[in-house]
């Protein structure tokens, strides 16, 4: 990792999900299993690359609607 590059090219699932809540929103890493990422097994566990794994957050996150919260006016 450099300066410019804050996070490793590859994770595992729990680095993943404290990436992805540090930088969209909360998720689990038990959430991640069934996110349509392309997983590598690597001495028994498994990676994904970051950039993809941050995009398909990013996509989730703008697909969200927008709600409204508060109390109603009578």
């Amino acid at each position: 990792m450099t300066e410019a590059e804050p996070h490793p090219r590859f994770v595992d699932r729990r680095r993943g999900a404290e990436i992805v809540t540090h930088e969209c929103f909360p998720v689990s890493h038990r959430s991640l299993e069934t996110w349509p990422l392309v997983w590598r097994r690597v001495n028994g566990k498994a990676i994904t690359s970051t950039d993809e794994l941050l995009a398909e957050a990013r996509r989730r996150l703008d697909a969200a609607p927008a709600i409204r919260g508060g109390r109603r006016r009578p």
